[in-house]
């Protein structure tokens, strides 16, 4: 996903297993909207650790995706270039 420096979702590619997913509609949403249960805590803390160090450490949540399936991710954060923004690449758990 690519987000803003606050962790809101500009674009997200879905893997063809979850391709039939409507990522378009996080467009605008803050990603942490997107995480079930307790996981939002985590997210914001990957935003925070990209922002100021660049990179944050990987964290499973579990994610929510439009339609209400929910799988468990492994996500890590990266800073991109100036003001670009932030990358968040994940992994399916399941």
């Amino acid at each position: 996903m690519l987000l803003d420096l606050e962790g809101v979702i500009q674009h997200a590619t879905l893997s063809n297993e979850v391709a039939e997913e409507a990522a378009e509609e996080w467009r605008g949403r803050p990603w942490v909207e997107t995480i079930a249960d307790s996981g939002g805590s985590k997210v914001q803390r990957m935003v925070e650790d990209a922002r100021e160090r660049g990179v944050s450490a990987y964290r499973q949540v579990n994610q929510r995706f439009p339609s209400g399936l929910e799988l468990p991710m492994e996500y890590t954060t990266v800073r991109l270039g100036g003001r670009a923004g932030l990358m968040a690449i994940g992994r399916n758990l399941k």
